[in-house]
């Protein structure tokens, strides 16, 4: 963090938040989250805010909701001081961060800021914290991610059913959607192998 810090001209300041903000979240990913946090509060752009969004993640992983909310709190602040044009990143990691806690309207509000190939992650994040009848609605849309053929939007899809399979595995019904996005990740699937079978679906 000193080397990345020790760049002082202006001409150098987005280089030396960008690096700061890598020498956090690097320090978060490799569980050292206080070492991360302290990191995060030196960066003097929005990327602060994406690194404490970061470890508010980590911090709701490990089960400490307070901390956690502490963080993604701090996050929000510096969202709402920075200009939208550079919102795009930050709105997704603190969208992520309330997702993982539990706050699914706060993390859809943010989410629906961030550029549309991401959306999906989050719906994927909210799985394992809505109704069954939700998850129903959630497979519905990322079928479309699917059904849209753009790279990074598929992904999204596929890993919401990921998710799925992992509250759901044991339900027959909607467990019949299992192979659903090895076909959509496909190159060669077509596009009537990127829909779901209805017989997959929950009988409503």
């Amino acid at each position: 963090m000193q080397v990345a810090s020790s760049l002082e001209t202006k001409a150098h300041a987005r280089v030396k938040a960008r690096l700061q903000k890598d020498v956090a979240s690097t320090a978060i990913e490799i569980g050292l989250i206080d070492v991360g946090i302290r990191d995060a509060e030196a960066i003097q752009d929005w990327r602060r805010g994406q690194a404490l969004a970061i470890a508010a993640q980590a911090l709701a992983r490990k089960g400490d909701r307070a901390s956690a909310e502490a963080c993604v709190a701090k996050a929000v602040q510096v969202a709402a001081s920075t200009e939208s044009a550079k919102q795009d990143q930050l709105n997704l990691e603190i969208a992520l961060a309330m997702a993982m806690l539990g706050n699914v309207e706060q993390a859809r509000q943010y989410g629906a800021r961030a550029p549309v190939e991401f959306t999906g992650r989050v719906e994927a994040q909210l799985v394992s914290q809505v109704s069954i009848d939700e998850v129903d609605r959630q497979c519905d849309a990322f079928d479309k991610a699917i059904a849209s053929g753009s790279f990074d939007i598929v992904r999204s899809g596929v890993d919401g059913y990921f998710r799925v399979w992992s509250r759901v595995r044991t339900d027959a019904t909607r467990g019949g959607r299992e192979g659903h996005p090895r076909r959509a990740a496909s190159p060669a699937a077509g596009p009537a192998d990127r829909r779901a079978p209805a017989a997959c679906r929950r009988t409503r």
